[in-house]
């Protein structure tokens, strides 16, 4: 399944049959533009993003906040243990220069829910504890550019 499956699931409307044909024929153009590996992984991500963040993706073309690790989004930032997307290097720059949560969505035009959970991953890629800590870390690589 993949995202338009899983979001119909989750808000709980299956595909109706006058629209079955629509979908198949989108699904079969979509998959002649990738091999079998790089569409069961596209499939796969899709399946794995949240309702919010399909929503957010249908609407502002955001990318979801979880790219499989070779996506040409991953760019290693300094010399930092795991490279942060860019989205991520965003938020961690915004989050250096002390806005909350709901400052940064604004300002990105993104929800405060999918800005945790940039945060979250920020934290979880460099294995830091806290916002303070990432604030830190952007204030030092400011300082010290590599």
């Amino acid at each position: 399944m993949g995202a338009a499956e899983a979001l119909r699931e989750e808000i709980g409307s299956p595909l109706q049959p006058t629209d079955q044909a629509d979908y198949d024929h989108n699904v079969a153009a979509a998959r002649t533009h990738l091999d079998g590996a790089a569409w069961e992984a596209a499939w796969e991500q899709g399946r794995a993003i949240s309702f919010e963040e399909a929503i957010e993706y249908a609407l502002f073309g955001e990318e979801p906040t979880q790219p499989e690790p070779s996506a040409p989004e991953e760019q290693a930032i300094g010399t930092q243990p795991a490279a942060l997307t860019r989205r991520e290097q965003e938020v961690a720059n915004l989050i250096g220069r002390r806005l909350t949560s709901r400052q940064i969505a604004s300002e990105l035009h993104l929800s405060a829910h999918t800005i945790d959970k940039h945060v979250a991953h920020i934290l979880r890629k460099l294995n830091l504890h806290s916002r303070e800590q990432i604030g830190a870390k952007m204030a030092k690589q400011r300082s010290h550019p590599i």
